[in-house]
């Protein structure tokens, strides 16, 4: 729970890659590791702006047992949240704003963004069936708001309950 302020540091040499929050597991034979809990920020999570690869969250080779829900802020330099590796589907409340991309990876991954929330990025879905729920005032405001972002690699689109694509 984040109420504050979560701030990355470093410059992309290394290991100092400076995401705001960093879920990360073992490659390889060492099994799986997961992370079992929702994510929620109320406040403000960042990556380092002195990292262009530097994300605001950061799942990789983990899975998240949990949501992640979005009152606050959550920004990257180019990506707000990269769960590209995340080991498993990765589930994405937002009612603040995402400033950056959404990459999300190879399983079944849900967003939904309700009325206050906002993108300012690309969204993302990777492989697998992903679902773009977008609960706003009307249909036509959720509409308008799809047409307005960069939506690649998302099977199915809901509007206010009602499939769009």
């Amino acid at each position: 729970f984040n109420s504050g302020l979560v701030q990355g540091r470093g410059n992309g040499a290394g290991n100092q890659i400076g995401h705001g929050l960093r879920f990360i597991g073992g490659a390889g034979t060492e099994g799986t590791a997961e992370f079992t809990g929702d994510i929620v920020n109320e406040g403000s999570i960042s990556g380092s702006s002195d990292s262009d690869l530097a994300a605001g969250i950061s799942i990789e080779n983990v899975g998240v047992a949990g949501t992640i829900v979005n009152t606050g802020l959550i920004s990257g330099t180019s990506v707000a949240i990269d769960a590209s590796t995340a080991n498993s589907s990765v589930s994405l409340v937002n009612d603040g704003a995402i400033d950056g991309d959404i990459l999300l990876g190879s399983q079944n991954d849900v967003l939904t963004v309700n009325q206050n929330g906002s993108v300012n990025g690309a969204i993302d879905g990777g492989a697998g069936f992903d679902t773009l729920n977008v609960n706003f005032a009307s249909f036509e405001a959720g509409v308008e708001f799809v047409n307005s972002i960069d939506v690649s690699s998302i099977e199915q689109i809901n509007i206010n309950g009602q499939q769009f694509a």
